[in-house]
């Protein structure tokens, strides 16, 4: 990604990124384009609201492995994706989030189009440096133009195991 605009003010961050990427291959000329809004406000250190937008158009098949086998028939693919984001600190070991995301698919020569809703909520507790203890809850919806829709809800409870800073379990 290129960054375009990248700034803060009065606890506030805002970050406008783009990216352009070209493949070519021997039958195949590809190009897709990116663009991404991101907005990150604290209204305290402990509460903080992130808002991000990502528009994105690419052809499919988008590369030499996909086009194998596949008709010479080439589609335009858009996809908007908004999503939203709130963190509450309570204290030093516990915290907890809710999100929403909203994703729209469009193959305009195929006329497919899906809609995707999730909704997720968690709650972390810092049992020690080392160790994190979670409880979440996410559910989503995917409508389709032509039918099938689809719905899941998920309900994961665990912890996390830091081996190092990075690596985990």
């Amino acid at each position: 990604y290129t960054s375009i605009f990248n700034g803060k003010w009065k606890g506030n961050t805002f970050k406008v990124l783009s990216g352009f990427e070209m493949d070519n291959f021997k039958d195949i000329k590809n190009s897709s384009e990116d663009i991404v809004f991101s907005f990150q406000n604290y209204f305290s250190q402990y509460d903080i609201f992130r808002l991000s937008y990502d528009f994105s158009h690419s052809y499919s098949p988008a590369g030499f492995k996909e086009e194998f086998g596949k008709v010479n028939s080439r589609q335009n693919n858009y996809e908007n994706l908004l999503a939203l984001a709130y963190y509450k600190i309570f204290n030093e070991r516990l915290n907890s989030g809710i999100t929403y995301s909203y994703r729209s698919t469009k193959l305009p020569e195929a006329g497919n189009q899906s809609d995707s809703n999730s909704l997720g909520l968690n709650l972390n507790y810092l049992h020690s440096i080392t160790t994190t203890l979670y409880i979440s809850y996410n559910t989503s919806n995917i409508t389709h133009k032509e039918g099938g829709d689809i719905s899941t809800q998920v309900v994961a409870a665990g912890f996390k195991q830091y081996i190092t800073r990075q690596l985990f379990l």
